[in-house]
């Protein structure tokens, strides 16, 4: 805290501030507003102004004793009074309260080694020389604004161009998704227009295939029927003219065929001289009576000379009989048989 010296705040309505230190003669107390020294008058240690002061600017009461003259002059022989010794002291005093006042005042070196300027302006500073002197506001303004504006401006101007530029490259963008847009849907309806045309097509193949597949059916049924009806009538033909003279007497067949190369009648009937498969002379009965079941029918006697091989069911007046293997059937009694046969009597 200052000991010669008090600054007050103004707040635009005051006018009269009070003195808190003590002085040797009212001459000694100055007051500044905004740093410039006022007139003012003194009463009981307040000091008043003419106006107030405008309101936030700093009003300083100083004390400044003066130093070029003493307080108190000593005589030979004069009477020495504790005022007059009082006086002479509180002058020195006085001083020294100045004095430091003055210095705590002054831009200081501070322990950590860097000037401290207690939040204070620094003024009166000269324009700057080398490169680590200060600078002052007004060469602030006077060179490096003007540059760091036309930065700026540059910068502003600069960016405004980067901004139509992707303004314009955003509007590119937007047209060509449009066109792409556009393209696509041209696309796809060309495209589903092409699958109809493709459907249509495979339908159209399908139909024709089938037709096509038909009709080589019906073509082929043509043929086999044509074939079929061909050997039905070389066949008639052959047994007209091989068996027409031996009607009313013994049948004779040609040389040996396969199985059924000449075909059957209907119903399957046929009678073949088979020598290549079977090996046997086949007679194939038809199915007039029950469908998928084949009969022969012999009447009256049926005498076998020799064996008997039944591969299928075996029935005696109508009663079924198991069997496996061969079967043997004789009207005489049983005389042996080799092994894996089986011999029956019938009466």
């Amino acid at each position: 805290m200052a000991l010669s010296y008090k600054d007050y705040i103004a707040d635009g309505q005051t006018k009269d501030f009070a003195i808190p230190f003590k002085f040797l003669n009212q001459v000694h107390i100055k007051v500044f507003v905004d740093g410039k020294a006022q007139d003012h008058v003194i009463n009981n240690n307040v000091v008043s102004l003419a106006s107030p002061p405008e309101a936030n600017v700093v009003v300083r009461v100083k004390r400044e004793t003066p130093l070029h003259e003493r307080a108190v002059d000593f005589d030979d022989g004069a009477i020495l009074s504790e005022a007059v010794l009082d006086m002479a002291n509180e002058q020195l005093f006085y001083v020294a309260q100045e004095v430091l006042d003055y210095s705590e005042g002054l831009l200081k070196m501070k322990e950590d080694g860097h000037f401290n300027a207690l939040n204070r302006r620094i003024r009166q500073v000269s324009n700057p020389v080398e490169e680590n002197d200060a600078v002052n506001l007004s060469f602030m303004r006077s060179q490096y604004i003007p540059t760091a504006r036309a930065e700026a401006d540059r910068a502003r101007n600069e960016r405004e161009t980067s901004e139509q530029i992707r303004a314009t490259t955003n509007q590119l963008k937007i047209d060509t998704e449009q066109t792409l847009s556009e393209a696509r849907t041209f696309t796809t309806s060309i495209k589903n227009d092409t699958e109809v045309i493709r459907g249509k097509a495979e339908q159209h193949m399908v139909t024709a295939h089938a037709h096509k597949e038909k009709a080589i059916a019906e073509a082929n049924k043509a043929t086999s029927e044509a074939n079929r009806a061909y050997g039905e009538a070389n066949r008639a033909k052959g047994y007209v003219e091989q068996y027409k003279p031996e009607v009313k007497g013994a049948w004779t067949f040609d040389n040996y065929v396969e199985w059924p190369t000449l075909g059957v009648g209907q119903g399957r009937a046929a009678i073949y001289n088979d020598g290549i498969y079977h090996k046997c002379l086949m007679i194939h009965g038809n199915d007039s009576k029950v469908a998928g079941e084949y009969r022969v029918g012999m009447w009256n006697h049926v005498t076998v000379y020799g064996s008997l091989y039944i591969t299928g069911e075996l029935y005696v007046k109508d009663k079924p009989v198991y069997h496996r293997g061969n079967i043997h059937i004789s009207t005489g009694n049983p005389s042996g048989g080799a092994d894996g046969q089986i011999w029956f009597k019938y009466s």
